[in-house]
């Protein structure tokens, strides 16, 4: 039991570590700019994971096209769009 116990805690300590490294990573980020671009890329990664699709199939979908869409088409490509597109 106690070897279970140390397990858990070992692994909880990992766990915040990683997080606190995360968290310190983002604080550099390049430059200004460049924070909201890094800001829609990853809402664009987390909606995939949320609606458990492929991100690659995702991409590969959308960015063939995209290049020759008007701008008010622009919603219709969002993951949730794209899943019920495709349903």
């Amino acid at each position: 039991m106690r070897g279970a116990l140390i397990s858990l805690q070992q692994t909880r300590a990992v766990k915040r570590r990683r997080e606190r490294l995360g968290r310190e990573n983002w604080l550099h980020i390049g430059s200004p700019q460049a924070g909201p671009k890094v800001a829609a890329i990853l809402s664009v990664v987390e909606n995939c994971r949320r609606l458990k699709i492929s991100l690659r199939d995702y991409l590969a979908s959308i960015l063939c096209g995209i290049a020759d869409l008007p701008i008010r088409c622009l919603p219709d490509l969002t993951p949730s769009a794209w899943v019920a597109q495709r349903s």
